[in-house]
């Protein structure tokens, strides 16, 4: 086949499926999702992706979380104990910027992971645009990677009771 002839039949397809997807763009999210995840990578350059861990869908606020912290990062945690960090308190949610969530993206082929925090500020704006492009999020936690840290102002943690001890540092 013919340089041409090929690069019109890429063109052609790609142009079909573009104009599939836009048919259909508003009324189907993993449709608009697929979409916008092709733009992205496409011109842009950047992959983003949902690590593994809690997930935004299944946080469920009415659970207990811990809020620790160390010299680097600050996470939470379903633990109330987690190795080389303090316990704060417990996540209480007062404040929509706290930043719990985040999700991982590249820009240079897949070789370097980057975390990008999600606040609830950033949830709500523009009416949920974060989910044109991902799936979820997943919750900061003490099995995310060092460079994801959580936002957590003093008024969304909740102190300990006195009968819990506060510090456990391994």
């Amino acid at each position: 086949m013919k340089e041409k002839s090929k690069d019109k039949l890429i063109a052609g397809v790609l142009t079909l499926a573009i104009a599939t997807c836009a048919i259909s763009y508003s009324k189907d999210i993993s449709c608009k999702r697929q979409a916008n995840k092709f733009l992205y990578s496409t011109f842009l350059g950047i992959d983003y992706s949902v690590p593994n861990g809690i997930k935004y869908s299944d946080f469920d606020s009415d659970d207990i979380y811990y809020v620790h912290q160390n010299e680097k990062r600050t996470i939470i945690s379903t633990n109330k104990y987690v190795e080389g960090y303090n316990c704060l308190g417990i996540y209480d949610s007062r404040s929509s910027s706290d930043a719990i969530f985040y999700i991982t993206y590249s820009t240079d082929g897949g070789e370097t992971i980057n975390c990008k925090s999600i606040s609830y500020d950033d949830i709500e704006k523009d009416n949920h645009r974060i989910f044109n492009y991902v799936s979820d999020l997943t919750i900061i936690d003490e099995n995310s990677p060092e460079s994801a840290c959580a936002f957590i102002p003093d008024n969304s943690i909740k102190k300990l009771p006195d009968n819990i001890a506060k510090t456990k540092v391994y």
